[in-house]
């Protein structure tokens, strides 16, 4: 279970209300993660954004336990196809772009194979017994087979992805560096060792993660597509964060 909650907070509400709501948090012992109105929530955004890269690295050719060991390795506290099978294939269905390459393989996956999750005891994993492991078709779903895999790539493809999704959020004005970096650890699963999605972004540098995505958006697509605000404040500093007086 999340050891926070989000809270959307629209135009209208007042301090009052607000108050009360925080309280009632804090009284389930969850850390309110607060952010304005969206048509999405923040933590939703980016975890599917997450488990559309790893439905994309499968895409690719790289074998399944390849892709869920390197988000494992990254720190990730679920593997995309683990929370896949979680959720459920129909319910993530309903939430991509059914034109993506990862839309196609879970909608095979239901509709040919009649996998839909962890709740009927068949998604990308097998349940059995109290046990699961990795479908043995599931490489199949590829059209190609990728070989060379650089696990630290992936491992990058993962965090930074993510971290993407989580600056638009801040750009937007939704929702605070501080309270997003929060919500990155407690609700997303991201690795605690990074601080958060935005702290990641501070560990490399903006600098250096701007380069980190133009090299990602080379190889792999313009879902890594730095921001035009992102390069405009890399002028001026290497961090979201301010720096303390």
């Amino acid at each position: 279970y999340s050891q926070a909650a989000e809270k959307v907070v629209q135009d209208h509400n007042n301090e009052e209300t607000l108050a009360r709501n925080l309280d009632f948090t804090q009284q389930l012992r969850k850390t309110p993660v607060i952010q304005k109105e969206s048509s999405v929530l923040f933590s939703q955004a980016c975890m599917f954004v997450y488990l559309e890269e790893g439905l994309q690295m499968l895409s690719e050719g790289i074998s399944p336990a390849l892709i869920e060991n390197a988000a494992r390795d990254a720190g990730m506290q679920k593997a995309p196809l683990e929370l896949i099978d979680e959720i459920s294939l129909p319910l993530a269905y309903q939430s991509m772009n059914d034109k993506s390459a990862g839309a196609e393989i879970v909608k095979s996956m239901i509709e040919e194979h009649g996998r839909t999750g962890i709740e009927e005891g068949s998604g990308f994993y097998n349940y059995t017994g109290g046990s699961k492991s990795i479908w043995q078709d599931l490489g199949k779903q590829s059209k190609s087979k990728e070989t060379g895999i650089d696990v630290e790539e992936l491992k990058q493809r993962f965090l930074s992805i993510q971290s993407l999704r989580a600056l638009s959020f801040c750009e937007d004005g939704l929702i605070d560096v501080i309270e997003a970096d929060i919500a990155s650890i407690l609700i997303c699963g991201f690795p605690s060792y990074t601080g958060g999605m935005l702290s990641y972004i501070d560990t490399l540098g903006i600098k250096g993660f701007i380069k980190q995505c133009e090299q990602l958006a080379e190889k792999f697509g313009t879902q890594y597509k730095v921001s035009d605000e992102l390069y405009e404040k890399a002028k001026s500093s290497d961090r979201l964060y301010p720096i303390a007086a």
